[in-house]
C-alpha cells in the first residue's frame, strides 16, 4: 500500500504547483493526509496560501479523514447527505432546507422555528 501511495504522491507532484509541493513536505508529515491534501489541490485548484490555510485549520481530520464508498455506492444526492450528515454534528432537519444554504440562512431558519414553536 505504501508503495502505491509513493507512486501516486510522485505522479500527483508533478501536477501541482513548486510552492504547494514545498509546502505540503514541511507542514504535512502523515502521508495519507499529505496525499489527501494533494488531491484537493488538484481536485479544487487549490493555491498555496490557501493550502497552508487548510493545513492550519485540519481540513484532513474535519472534512476527508473518513474514507468511505458512499460516492461508488449510492446516488449522488444520497452520498451527499450521508457524507454531511457524518461530518456535521448539527443536524437542523426541522429547517427542510432543499438547496444549499449557508450560516445566515440556518440562523434566520432556526429564528423562524422557535418562533413558530412558542
Amino acid at each position: 500500500m505504501y508503495w502505491d501511495i509513493g507512486k501516486l504522491l510522485t505522479e500527483s507532484q508533478k501536477q501541482i504547483g513548486w510552492g504547494n509541493n514545498v509546502a505540503l513536505m514541511q507542514k504535512v508529515k502523515d502521508i495519507k493526509a499529505r496525499y489527501w491534501y494533494m488531491i484537493q489541490c488538484l481536485k479544487n485548484g487549490w493555491s498555496r496560501d490557501f493550502l497552508i490555510e487548510a493545513i492550519k485549520q485540519d481540513y484532513y481530520h474535519s472534512h476527508g479523514a473518513l474514507t468511505s464508498n458512499f460516492a461508488a455506492t449510492l446516488p449522488e444526492i444520497q452520498a451527499k447527505q450521508v457524507k454531511e450528515t457524518l461530518k456535521d454534528p448539527y443536524i437542523f432537519d426541522m429547517l427542510t432546507f432543499t438547496e444549499e444554504y449557508d450560516e445566515r440562512d440556518i440562523e434566520l431558519g432556526l429564528i423562524k422555528h422557535i418562533e413558530v414553536s412558542e
